[in-house]
């Protein structure tokens, strides 16, 4: 190994997250590993903190949160290091435009994700549990789409405008959904006249932050904070909007289940997330031995 590694910076969902949305215990096992040699582990997520927080805690795990994108970092106790906020003119032109292209949209904000249809919220976690997973019973995953409101991931609220105006609410992400390949590109091309960062992390998904909130700006911000340097850190990721973290970072990663993109530009590949991929790119680093790719 050319440099030792003294930050790691993980994707949940397709990468630490199982198709059940839970780390694995082997994934969590080699990451308390890791935090014991003194390794700083970080969970870097388009979920916002909130959502971001119950399957760590639940594997018993303690980090910090780049969550929403990079749009908030937050410390392993839950307090706010740094947050880039979408102010509310601008939400306005974004919801115009996904208005105008009948895209369903959510919104993430300080307090967490809201929705304004709950049978829509409830079939895009069944599409996405879908794609990764088709031998799923629809029951299964109907159950982990109900367990999404649950545990609070997202409310229901009939109106996005009588939250954004509340005096003490900031907007950190909008996440689109379309079926229709035409309409995302239309969304697309209209956001990006806007100064803003436009990723994905799924087939049909649009994410939607600040221009400085990207997985790979807040990890250098991390990386700052904790005196780390990114040449220093390895970042795994299976998607679009991990491609920034990949580029940012000395070491990379992508998910067997990983989009070709990420494969592309990682350094390595590992195994998949029904497999504990994240565990199987971290182990070298445990026994001193150089990461494959080097």
């Amino acid at each position: 190994m050319k440099k030792e590694i003294k930050m790691i910076a993980s994707d949940m969902d397709g990468t630490l997250l199982n198709n059940e949305r839970k780390v694995t215990g082997r994934n969590a096992e080699i990451l308390k590993q890791a935090q014991a040699q003194g390794i700083k582990v970080i969970a870097a997520t388009g979920r916002d903190y909130k959502e971001a927080s119950h399957p760590l805690r639940e594997a018993g795990l303690s980090m910090p949160v780049i969550g929403a994108n990079g749009a908030e970092f937050h410390s392993e106790s839950g307090g706010l290091i740094d947050e880039k906020v979408i102010p509310e003119e601008l939400y306005t032109k974004i919801s115009h435009i996904l208005d105008k292209e009948q895209a369903y949209f959510e919104i993430y904000t300080n307090f967490g994700a809201y929705t304004r249809n709950r049978e829509e919220a409830l079939k895009l976690v069944l599409d996405v549990l879908h794609a990764v997973d088709s031998e799923m019973s629809k029951e299964e995953a109907l159950g982990l789409a109900e367990q999404r409101f649950a545990e609070g991931g997202v409310r229901l609220a009939p109106s996005y405008n009588a939250i954004i105006e509340a005096a003490d609410t900031r907007l950190l992400k909008v996440l689109a959904f379309s079926a229709s390949e035409n309409a995302r590109l239309q969304v697309r091309s209209a956001l990006q006249k806007l100064p803003l960062d436009v990723s994905s992390s799924g087939l049909e998904n649009i994410e939607i932050t600040h221009k400085e909130a990207t997985k790979g700006k807040a990890l250098k911000r991390a990386a700052s904070f904790y005196g780390i340097s990114l040449d220093e850190t390895l970042v795994i990721g299976d998607n679009e909007n991990d491609l920034s973290m990949i580029e940012a970072a000395g070491y990379s990663a992508a998910m067997g289940n990983a989009v070709s993109s990420v494969k592309e530009a990682a350094d390595f590949i590992t195994a998949n997330n029904e497999d504990s991929g994240v565990a199987e790119a971290v182990l070298p680093i445990l026994k001193r031995v150089p990461l494959a790719g080097e």
